[in-house]
């Protein structure tokens, strides 16, 4: 009977051991499939978060810049794209808005200044071409605006960019016009400054440098610059009241060239 019951309890310690091991190696295999789960659940939210952000920068592939584009740099120089003469010693960094009423304001009492200044070699501008009131107006101006004028450059040059930049400025929308200048009326304005070729009617229409003029928007933002037009001569803020006639109603053209010659002096 000894020798019987200790085989019982044997087999019976036998039984409880397997039990045990077989409950830890389901406990196992839960813990593992509910890790792999959440992997797999974090995995799915990194490529959803991608896509989101791929979608609202409007390119998912790499983003087209302007032929003159400025991708580096101090902060002011980031997101721009800079005409002028390599050699010029004064550097105008312009943050603007094609929709922007005092941006048009400027262009239209300063812009032959500015020109005049960049092909005598005197000055270069980084133009920082902005589109936030497209997010105050529901509108989509500011951001064909602004990718027409990079198109300009690309597939034009400097001086067709710049006069486009005029004329868009002297046909300047309501700052609380939605619609703005229809891509149409944007390239018969181009037209009138020789911009016809097929690649940058196609730059136009499809907006080429969409995913760009959303780099510019982000980087004005992380250079503090909220507003337009916002003016750095070499570096050095330019307060806009410092270009205002005695009167202080409108833009001095003598002002700002005052301007610059101050910096070119250092």
């Amino acid at each position: 009977m000894t020798s019987n019951k200790k085989g019982r309890e044997a087999r019976q310690e036998r039984a409880r051991a397997m039990r045990e091991a077989q409950q830890a190696a389901a406990r196992r295999r839960r813990r593992l499939f509910v890790g792999l789960a959440v992997a797999v659940v974090l995995v799915i939210a990194v490529v959803v978060g991608i896509a989101v952000s791929s979608s609202k920068s409007g390119s998912n592939g790499p983003v087209a810049l302007p032929k003159d584009a400025v991708t580096t740099g101090a902060k002011t120089a980031q997101g721009s794209m800079i005409l002028g003469k390599s050699t010029a010693p004064v550097t105008l960094d312009a943050y603007e808005d094609f929709t922007c009423p005092i941006c048009g304001e400027f262009e239209k009492t300063t812009g032959s200044t500015v020109t005049k200044l960049i092909n005598d070699g005197t000055l270069k501008v980084r133009y920082h071409i902005m589109s936030f009131i497209d997010d105050n107006n529901g509108g989509t101006y500011s951001h064909r605006a602004a990718n027409a004028f990079a198109a300009a450059d690309t597939y034009g040059g400097q001086d067709k960019a710049l006069a486009l930049h005029a004329l868009l400025y002297a046909n300047q929308p309501e700052e609380t016009s939605k619609a703005g200048l229809s891509d149409q009326q944007i390239l018969s304005y181009a037209a009138q400054v020789g911009l016809t070729s097929p690649q940058f009617v196609n730059a136009v229409k499809t907006m080429e440098y969409k995913g760009w003029v959303s780099k510019v928007a982000d980087d004005a933002s992380k250079a503090g610059v909220n507003g337009t037009p916002t003016f750095y001569l070499n570096g050095q803020s330019l307060a806009t009241s410092r270009l205002l006639d005695n009167t202080g109603q409108a833009f001095s053209a003598q002002k700002f060239e005052q301007a610059v010659n101050a910096a070119k002096q250092g």
